[in-house]
């Protein structure tokens, strides 16, 4: 039998802010990020950063580490800046901001 699932304990000391993109009636040209913590099969921890296409859910690109780092979510932005062009809106859950390009 596997043991029950226990996510990491985060300190969260700034209040949470409302989610923007509930009042956004028209999602075209939005990017979403997001920070998710997986357990793999033998405990370990790996930190995945994804950059979302929220209008047509699409995954535009991720990247995996295994060791929680600062420039973990702007590197995943990077290589989609990269590949396409620069979206007018990218929002980020973690500030709970909207960020206008």
């Amino acid at each position: 039998m596997q043991k029950c699932y226990r996510k990491p304990k985060i300190v969260v000391k700034v209040d949470q802010r409302p989610n923007m993109l509930k009042h956004l009636h028209n999602l075209s040209g939005v990017w979403q990020t997001d920070i998710t913590y997986i357990q793999l099969i033998n405990h370990r921890w790996v930190y995945s950063a994804t950059v979302l296409y929220p209008e047509k859910r699409k995954v535009l690109g991720y990247k995996i580490v295994d060791t929680i780092i600062a420039g973990l979510a702007t590197s995943a932005l990077q290589m989609v800046l990269d590949k396409h062009q620069k979206p007018p809106i990218i929002y980020s859950d973690t500030r709970g901001t909207i960020h206008q390009c």
